[in-house]
């Protein structure tokens, strides 16, 4: 299945093909499996964080000789080692909502976490309210980039 493309306009550099390794080798690559596309809030995102020279890739799985195969994140930004996973549908029941859904988040973070990743967590309306611009502090935060 051919990587899913960046809305006109969002100049990035090329999705990777394959497994790659960020600065320290830990492994990640951009999933095809199933994956939904990207939302529109997500490429708001993205741009945002390219405008600040920070590279980011929407629906990535990592370390998957690690127990961690099939494990999609909705944003990965391997320089910083940073994965962002948005909360959908927890105000309505959504799978991120349940008992088990929130265990299965828990647990993915948690082996994330193991293997040196930093992940956080946000909801749609970061992404969606004025812009975008609570997730984007929430993520410049997180790199120690506040402003």
């Amino acid at each position: 299945m051919p990587p899913r493309r960046a809305p006109a306009g969002l100049l990035l550099p090329p999705p990777p093909v394959g497994w790659q390794h960020t600065p320290a080798g830990r492994a990640w690559a951009i999933s095809h499996n199933h994956a939904p596309p990207p939302t529109a809030p997500i490429w708001t995102l993205v741009e945002a964080l390219a405008d600040r020279g920070i590279t980011a890739y929407p629906e990535v799985c990592i370390e998957r000789a690690r127990g961690l195969a099939g494990k999609r994140w909705d944003l990965c930004m391997p320089a910083a080692e940073l994965l962002v996973e948005v909360q959908g549908g927890v105000w309505v029941g959504g799978k991120h909502g349940t008992g088990a859904g929130i265990v299965k988040d828990h647990s993915k973070a948690n082996l994330a976490a193991r293997f040196g990743w930093r992940c956080m967590y946000l909801v749609p309306r970061d992404l969606t309210a004025k812009g975008g611009a609570p997730a984007l502090a929430q993520v410049l935060a997180v790199l120690g980039m506040e402003g």
